[in-house]
């Protein structure tokens, strides 16, 4: 007996050996022939193969691989459809949706899976699939009565959510218009018993569109208008909530807007004052009652009252100089009161960016005064030519940014301003500046002066880790010259796919990111982003991140570093694959930061709230497991003590 079971673990070990062979091999031959081996793993008939394959088409599948996919996708070669199948055909219509372009039997295939598949995790990525294939504003071509009607048999029961996978699906597209679909979806069931991503989802498509059945009077819209209130009323969720400001600007349900305003939770607090700030002034004071024992209350009412005028110099002088120098909030109250451009505002924050000795710190005050022309003079003039990299980012972000804003001044920007900046040396100046160039091609057009500056910059730029700009540039020269003189791009270079030894090795592992307001713990997935994983890992190793500063921090959004500028514009001198392995951007996930398709590098982001934009564009690999809470207290500046590799076994 004794025998038979240690025989019977050694062919179960083996067997899952010789199973992660076979996948580390096609998961390398998909790399290194960019994608041409895929369509032999769609037509394999060894299932992991064909799955990985399913899964790898949603980063390199490409028109060729439309008709494999839809045949996984009915599942044609099993004559009995087992659980496993299912995971095969849902990895193949997530993939149909991610292959550019729309064709008909792409849409027709979907739509056919939506009515009839009886797997959930199926069902909903060919709902979102859909979605990404057809125009914003189409149809969907699928009624969703038709899809709540079928009636599975007694084996399989399946109980599938289609109004709640409609809402992630209309939630994927930026407008929504129809209306008659949406009262379809607030027919069914109780809202607060949905998932929480399609809650979010629905005050997503409710709060992007004007519905009149949610706006009007008329009597046969009470029951939809009841429906959603008590929705509202009573939802916890606090990601949901985060929605709930623009929707409430949209019916002009003032009461809510206001709750929001006031709550305690800076995260749902700051999404409803960012409404509050874009609204006219008169109604304002009706409906700010404000608790000021509150600390964020007070604070919001102050952004409020500075906007519209409800306060004298002198009192938002003495408020300013009693907050902390340079905190958040004292730049932000700062920049609320210059929003409109006033002397006594500017001042200040001339006096607060002279003041300021840290980096971080005189960033965030130019980036308060993108509307005051003599300080952006002061600055190009008198700074831009000494100053670091970051800073000198920033003072080109601000002028471009009042060059869009005031087109008037732009033949007087050009000679003067654009002349200083392009003097740069830096790489990230330097794109931002081609970026500008090619947006303006047509009033650029032949331009001398800006073709020689080109000329002279490209050498510069010729190593691997300047690629970025060196192409940004070519592009810039080519989109304002004569077609009969074009400059040809450089190709980056590939980071090697990982060992087969590393690649087994990074499919269970943690890392420890310990920051300057506490630890955060995040457990990666190796094997669904091989690449994305190794790379990390490599870079922890050499200490890559230690005394990095996180520079990009967006409330409701994400927090990013990696940059060790400061700006968003450094990288390693080489590239990674994209991994779209199939996974959605959830609340405290992971993904690597890029320039398009095939540019990962070092940089890297963790989301704060569901992101379902980024979903199929970035690559996602891990998610926050503890330091949850820290993640909030991360602003722009905070830095990363050391990020090191913890393995689980």
């Amino acid at each position: 007996m004794r025998v038979l079971l240690f025989l019977s673990a050694f062919f179960l070990f083996n067997s899952s050996i010789f199973s992660q062979n076979k996948i580390y091999k096609f998961d390398l031959s998909i790399v290194e022939s960019k994608g041409a081996s895929l369509g032999e793993g769609l037509k394999s008939s060894d299932y992991e193969i064909q799955l990985r394959a399913a899964q790898q088409a949603a980063t390199w599948g490409k028109a060729e691989h439309i008709q494999d996919l839809i045949f996984l996708l009915f599942n044609l070669r099993n004559s009995i459809t087992l659980p496993k199948h299912y995971e095969t055909m849902a990895a193949a219509a997530y993939a149909l949706g991610q292959i550019e372009g729309s064709d008909a039997q792409r849409v027709e295939a979907l739509q056919t899976t939506v009515l009839n598949a009886v797997d959930k995790k199926l069902v909903k990525e060919s709902w979102i699939a859909l979605a990404k294939l057809l125009p914003e504003t189409a149809s969907l071509g699928v009624r969703l009565e038709d899809a709540m009607k079928i009636v599975a048999d007694y084996r399989r029961k399946p109980i599938i959510p289609h109004d709640q996978y409609a809402c992630l699906a209309l939630a994927a597209r930026k407008r929504i218009n129809q209306s008659d679909f949406v009262k379809s979806i607030l027919n069914y069931d109780d809202i607060l018993n949905w998932e929480e991503e399609a809650r979010v989802a629905l005050a997503q498509v409710l709060s992007r569109t004007d519905y009149d059945f949610l706006s009007g009077n008329a009597p046969s819209d009470t029951l939809y208008k009841s429906k959603v209130k008590r929705w509202v009323e009573n939802e916890k969720s606090k990601y949901v909530r985060l929605q709930f400001g623009r929707l409430a600007s949209r019916y002009e349900w003032w009461t809510l807007l206001n709750d929001l305003a006031c709550s305690e939770d800076e995260q749902i607090a700051e999404p409803a004052i960012q409404v509050l700030l874009a609204k006219d002034s008169t109604f304002v004071p009706n409906i700010f009652w404000v608790d000021l024992k509150k600390k964020a209350s007070a604070f919001n009412y102050m952004r409020v009252g500075i906007h519209f005028n409800q306060f004298n110099f002198d009192q938002i002088r003495e408020v300013l100089r009693s907050m902390p120098d340079n905190s958040r909030e004292q730049i932000e109250l700062a920049g609320v009161w210059n929003a409109n451009g006033h002397p006594d505002a500017q001042n200040f924050i001339m006096h607060k960016y002279s003041e300021a000795e840290d980096l971080f710190h005189r960033i965030l005050w130019v980036r308060q005064m993108s509307n005051s022309y003599l300080f952006i003079d002061s600055l190009v003039i008198n700074d831009f030519p000494t100053a670091p990299p970051a800073l000198q980012y920033a003072i080109t972000e601000c002028v471009l940014d009042y060059a869009k804003s005031n087109p008037k001044y732009n033949e007087m920007f050009f000679p003067g301003w654009f002349a200083v900046l392009w003097t740069s040396q830096d790489a990230g100046v330097l794109s931002l500046l081609a970026s500008w160039a090619r947006e303006n091609s047509e009033r650029l057009k032949g331009n001398a002066f800006l073709a020689n500056t080109i000329k002279q910059a490209l050498p510069l730029f010729q190593r691997t880790e300047n690629i970025e700009t060196y192409n940004e540039l070519v592009g810039a020269f080519n989109a304002t010259q004569p077609d009969s003189i074009q400059l040809t791009m450089l190709v980056a270079n590939k980071l090697p796919f990982p060992s087969e030894k590393e690649w087994k090795k990074n499919q269970s592992c943690k890392v420890k990111l310990k920051t300057d307001v506490g630890t955060v713990v995040i457990k990666l997935n190796g094997l669904a982003a091989p690449e994305s994983v190794s790379n990390l890992l490599k870079l922890c190793k050499d200490h890559y991140y230690d005394s990095i500063a996180f520079h990009r921090v967006v409330p409701n959004f994400v927090v990013q570093a990696g940059c060790t500028r400061g700006d968003g514009m450094s990288g390693m001198p080489y590239v990674i694959s994209s991994e779209f392995t199939g996974h959605n951007f959830a609340p405290l996930h992971i993904g690597m930061a890029s320039a398009g398709k095939h540019t990962e590098s070092a940089q890297w982001f963790i989301t704060l709230a569901y992101t379902p934009n980024l979903n199929g564009r970035y690559t996602e690999f891990g998610e926050v497991v503890r330091g949850k809470k820290v993640l909030r207290k991360i602003q722009v500046g905070t830095r990363i003590r050391s990020m090191r590799e913890q393995h689980l076994f």
